[in-house]
């Protein structure tokens, strides 16, 4: 008996940090509680089980919290779906309160936001932890700042998250999780009240408010600038918009999520732009005889992508025009090792 109660709890805790063995766990821990009839023991494991599986709503986890409640035990607080949105159209009429919220303040205050690197979030000047919240949550909170201000369909964010569920049972687990995510960033707030993430439509988006700061909206103003200006020959301009784009770029587009399909797209864009400005701002130095800012410019494009041929070409003409042979002969080596793993010679 003591074995079926720690090995359900062991369940829930892998469950609550989306252990990878937690469903094998979960299984387990149902199995021994139904040998032993310890059923408050299996209440608990079918939640966990419930869990991971991404249906914190449905009929297993019903039958779950039933199990504890006969028992005088209540799941843990974290487990528990918001109750208006485990019914989807209950939902959906909450989320229709917050259709058109774009012009209304956040109630907690303004928003800052670093998303390039690890992702860093300031509410009323407080920082949100988002070590409390559910890894899914985490996620879905990224991918609304992978596009602040953007909407995302409810259908693209179900097929990110659960491609393999039934739509009924995505469309649960996106409500569960939206609900969440605004208990999270908008503690206290009441119902239909929410002004950060709100719902358009069938989308879903997290609002920036006139005064909020978030670096990739302000990284892609800056490189924005830089463009602009330099099609008007303004090079000034656009060495001040290169600039600003480098000192906003920490890191990959919400590198703590790690190598998630449904950022690829926007975290290579970033990246690539980071990229185009080291190369035009490195240009401009070499042009104007500045070769150590032009070194360093070329050094910081190429840890962004250290296979960008045109800034290797570049750090090696800096280091042979400033004279510095031992580092232009390591700048050589350098880029030949880079051309060996790309199966080409230096004349392709």
């Amino acid at each position: 008996m003591l074995e079926a109660w720690a090995r359900a709890l062991l369940a829930l805790s892998l469950g609550r940090i989306d252990h990878p063995e937690a469903e094998q766990a979960a299984l387990a821990a149902d199995a021994l509680a139904r040998t032993t009839g310890v059923l408050p023991a299996r209440g608990l494991a079918q939640l966990a089980l419930a869990w991971v599986r991404g249906d914190p709503t449905g009929d297993l986890a019903a039958s779950a919290r039933s199990t504890l409640a006969d028992a005088g035990l209540v799941a843990p607080a974290w487990a528990d779906a918001d109750d208006a949105e485990t019914d989807p159209a209950a939902g959906e009429a909450l989320d229709q309160a917050n259709v058109g919220a774009t012009t209304v303040a956040p109630s907690t205050g303004l928003v800052e936001a670093r998303c390039l690197g690890n992702l860093e979030l300031i509410i009323d000047g407080q920082p949100v932890d988002l070590a409390t919240a559910r890894p899914r949550v985490r996620s879905l909170l990224r991918l609304l700042l992978s596009e602040p201000g953007a909407p995302f369909h409810h259908e693209v964010i179900a097929e990110a998250f659960w491609p393999e569920a039934e739509p009924d049972v995505g469309a649960r687990n996106l409500h569960a999780a939206v609900a969440a995510l605004r208990r999270l960033v908008e503690p206290g707030v009441a119902r239909g009240s929410f002004h950060l993430v709100v719902r358009d439509g069938a989308s879903y988006r997290f609002v920036v408010a006139p005064g909020s700061r978030v670096d990739v909206l302000q990284f892609d103003r800056a490189v924005e600038t830089g463009r602009t200006a330099r099609a008007a020959d303004d090079d000034v301009r656009a060495e001040v918009g290169w600039r600003e784009a480098l000192a906003l770029y920490r890191g990959d587009l919400l590198a703590d999520e790690g190598p998630a399909s449904w950022l690829e797209g926007p975290r290579e864009r970033r990246r690539q732009q980071a990229v185009e400005a080291a190369e035009a701002v490195a240009n401009a130095c070499y042009a104007r005889g500045d070769l150590d800012d032009a070194a360093r410019l070329c050094t910081q494009g190429l840890r962004i992508d250290r296979y960008h041929d045109p800034l290797w070409r570049l750090l090696i003409a800096v280091r042979e025009r400033a004279g510095d042979q031992g580092a232009a002969r390591r700048a050589r080596q350098g880029y030949d090792r880079v051309l060996v793993e790309l199966g080409v010679t230096a004349d392709a």
